[in-house]
């Protein structure tokens, strides 16, 4: 992609912000909410997950673009047929690291902005009660969640990407 340098500055830029640090602005536009901490996770792994997007796109093979172009393809066509395939493994692992960062994010929220469910408050909660054995079995489920999503897109990308496996 030849606009990569005039939209990195910008990725850089949303990147640098710590997505805990927009859980405030969502907590005051839309209310003390579920929706407002998975908005806080969405901002999170969309940055990370949009930058390893665009260096896939970048990495497409311009030889075959340039083949491709000269037979008369159009750009709705290289995009479907070339470009996409190229890209598919960074998407996947665009998947894979944007949901681990997101499980984080959500937890971490939940822990330090008073959710009233799920796991972080699980954590918050059995810390003020110092239940030690509670606290170690809800670390082993969050590690297994992360687990899961993991072996989830393994799984996905061995049926998606299987040229690349």
């Amino acid at each position: 992609m030849r606009n990569v340098g005039y939209i990195s500055p910008v990725f850089d830029f949303f990147r640098s912000i710590p997505p805990l640090v927009i859980y405030p602005l969502l907590l005051i536009s839309i209310g003390p909410s579920d929706a407002s901490r998975i908005g806080t996770a969405v901002f999170g792994s969309t940055t990370l997950f949009l930058l390893i997007i665009v260096q896939g796109l970048s990495q497409k093979d311009r030889l075959r673009v340039s083949f491709f172009r000269t037979r008369g393809a159009s750009v709705l066509t290289l995009f479907k047929d070339i470009i996409f395939y190229e890209a598919l493994p960074f998407i996947m692992t665009a998947c894979r690291a944007a949901s681990s960062l997101a499980l984080i994010v959500i937890v971490v929220t939940e822990m330090l902005m008073g959710g009233q469910n799920g796991l972080g408050a699980r954590v918050q909660q059995v810390q003020i009660t110092s239940n030690i054995p509670d606290l170690f079995c809800t670390i082993i489920i969050i590690g297994f969640v992360g687990v899961i999503l993991n072996k989830m897109f393994n799984w996905l990308e061995k049926r998606l990407v299987f040229w690349k496996v």
